[in-house]
C-alpha cells in the first residue's frame, strides 16, 4: 500500500514538472512573439522615415503625409510593446491579472497606449483620404477627458470610474468609426468622378480591417486575454502591419507633384526600354527621308 502510494505521489509530481515545463516553453514561445510583434513595427516606421524609393511598387509614389503618419503609428506601436513589457516585469509581486489591472501602473500603460495609439491611427486613416486635407487636431482634443479620467482612476482607484473610462474609449471608437465610413463614401465619390482608371485606388477594406485592429487593442487594454487569445491577438499584429504597409506603399499620392512623378517614372522606363508612348519604337526615319538601304 505504501508502496503504490509512493508511485502514485510519484506520476504526480512527474505530471507536474510536464505541466510547467509546457508552461514554461509557452511563455518563451509567447514572449519571442512578442518581441517579433515589438521589432517589426519598429522597421517600418524606419523604413518609412528613412527610405524614400518605394520597395514594394517602384512605379507609385505614395503620399507623404501618409507615410510620416504610418511612421508615427508604427512608431508608438513599437514602444507600447517597451512600456506594457516593462509594467509585467515590475508587477512581478502582482498575484493575478485582475489585480494588475487595478494598479496605478496599468493605467498609466493604458493611457499612454490609447492615447499615442488613436491619435496616430486616426492621422493615418483620414492621411488615406485624399479628396481634403482632414485636420487630426479633434482626435488630440478628444483625448484630453480621458486622459483626466485616468489620472484620476491612477491617484483613486475606482471601479464606478474605470466604467467610465472604457465606456468613454468605446464611445470614442463609435463616433470615429461612424465619421470614417461617411468620409470613406464622399471619398469613394470623388475617386470615381476624378480617378475612375486609377487602379488600387479603393481605401473602404483597408479602413475596415483597420478599425477592426483598433478595437481588438481596445478589448486587450481593458479584458483579461488567456494565452491563447493573445497568440491570437500578436498574430494578427504581424498580419495588419504587414497589410498597412503594403497599403501605404501602394496608394498612388493624387496630387499634383504626385502625379507628375509618377508620369515622370513611367516616362524613364519607356525610355529605358526604347518604346515610346505611342506604341511606337523610339527608332524614327531620318527627315530627309528613308535610307537609301531600305527596301522599297
Amino acid at each position: 500500500m505504501c508502496t503504490f502510494a509512493a508511485d502514485l505521489q510519484n506520476e504526480k509530481n512527474l505530471l507536474t514538472m510536464f505541466f510547467d515545463g509546457i508552461s514554461n516553453s509557452g511563455m518563451m514561445a509567447f514572449s519571442i512573439i512578442y518581441g517579433v510583434t515589438g521589432v517589426v513595427p519598429l522597421i517600418a516606421a524606419l523604413y518609412l522615415l528613412l527610405r524614400r524609393a518605394n520597395a514594394f511598387a517602384p512605379e507609385v509614389t505614395p503620399p507623404v503625409r501618409l507615410r510620416r503618419w504610418a511612421a508615427a503609428f508604427f512608431m508608438v506601436t513599437a514602444l507600447g510593446h517597451v512600456w506594457w513589457y516593462i509594467l509585467y516585469a515590475l508587477s512581478g509581486d502582482v498575484r493575478s491579472e485582475a489585480d494588475l489591472m487595478r494598479t496605478a501602473g496599468y493605467m498609466a500603460a493604458v493611457v499612454l497606449d490609447i492615447v499615442t495609439l488613436q491619435t496616430t491611427f486616426a492621422g493615418t486613416l483620414m492621411a488615406m483620404l485624399q479628396d481634403r486635407r482632414r485636420p487630426v487636431w479633434p482626435a488630440f482634443a478628444a483625448m484630453a477627458p480621458f486622459v483626466a479620467m485616468g489620472v484620476v482612476q491612477m491617484v483613486h482607484p475606482s471601479p464606478r470610474l474605470m466604467w467610465a473610462v472604457i465606456a468613454y474609449v468605446v464611445l470614442l471608437y463609435v463616433t470615429f468609426t461612424a465619421y470614417m465610413a461617411f468620409a470613406v463614401r464622399q471619398y469613394g465619390r470623388w475617386l470615381r468622378d476624378n480617378y475612375a482608371d486609377l487602379e488600387r485606388k479603393e481605401v473602404w477594406l483597408s479602413h475596415v480591417l483597420s478599425l477592426a485592429f483598433m478595437l481588438l487593442l481596445i478589448l486587450y487594454s481593458f479584458t483579461e486575454f488567456d494565452i491563447c487569445q493573445l497568440y491570437l491577438l500578436h498574430f494578427s499584429e504581424l498580419v495588419f502591419f504587414v497589410f498597412l504597409l503594403w497599403r501605404v506603399e501602394t496608394l498612388s499620392d493624387l496630387s499634383g507633384s504626385g502625379i507628375q512623378e509618377d508620369e515622370e517614372t513611367r516616362r524613364r522606363e519607356y525610355r529605358n526600354t526604347g518604346i515610346q508612348e505611342d506604341g511606337n519604337t523610339g527608332i524614327q526615319e531620318d527627315d530627309a527621308g528613308p535610307s537609301p538601304y531600305t527596301l522599297s
